[in-house]
């Protein structure tokens, strides 16, 4: 019963995290320091196992800090790949993300059966070894625009973004075979009918 009570406590504690704190945070550090806790967390749980005052409040720190490391991974993963590619890429994710608890049951089986201890490691310096490796991102998504295609990936540079951002605008943004014209709000609402028309048969524009 106090497990439970623990762990539903820590979905809570989580859940409000990601509603009110997480969007103020950068996708890979929220990854980062997230799967981090969640090691931490899992590492002690095995080493005060004979503590249970200590061990629920851990294990409720640790399934708080779950619910924004799946935040970032849902909403990191589908935002770095470009839309032209971005079905594709988040459904290989979505592979190996229901591949790995296959033979994790078989996997804590074993490890149970030598130590609890050992097991609790295993896989708590797991978390912490993905969350090393998340240093290795280098793209970040949180306030950036999304890439539509392959080609555009400099266009998510922050240079460019701090363009946008200073009212800069480039006149027309360049792709393979499309040209972006970027016009103000009011010059579209100023736009008659047949200015649309030709618009959208000769360009593709984007209204700032």
């Amino acid at each position: 019963f106090s497990a439970a009570v623990a762990i539903q406590t820590g979905d809570l504690i989580g859940t409000l995290i990601v509603i009110f704190f997480t969007y103020n945070l950068p996708r890979i550090s929220e990854l980062k320091y997230s799967m981090f806790t969640v090691g931490v967390s899992v590492i002690a749980i095995g080493l005060l196992v004979e503590h249970p005052q200590i061990t629920f409040p851990v294990l409720a720190i640790a399934k708080a800090a779950l619910q924004p490391m799946y935040h970032a991974l849902y909403t990191y993963s589908p935002e770095v790949f470009p839309t032209q590619i971005r079905t594709t890429g988040f459904g290989i994710c979505q592979f190996f993300h229901r591949l790995a608890p296959i033979p994790a049951p078989y996997a804590v089986l074993c490890l149970n059966a030598k130590s609890f201890e050992l097991s609790t490691s295993v896989f708590g310096l797991m978390y912490i070894l993905a969350s090393i490796q998340t240093l290795l991102l280098q793209i970040e998504t949180s306030d950036s625009f999304m890439v539509e295609h392959i080609h555009q990936a400099d266009y998510n540079k922050p240079e460019f973004v701090s363009d946008l951002e200073t009212d800069e605008y480039p006149p027309e943004m360049e792709v393979p075979n499309k040209v972006f014209t970027c016009i103000s709000l009011n010059e579209f609402d100023g736009m008659s009918t047949s200015s649309l028309s030709r618009y959208s048969t000769e360009n593709s524009v984007v209204v700032v």
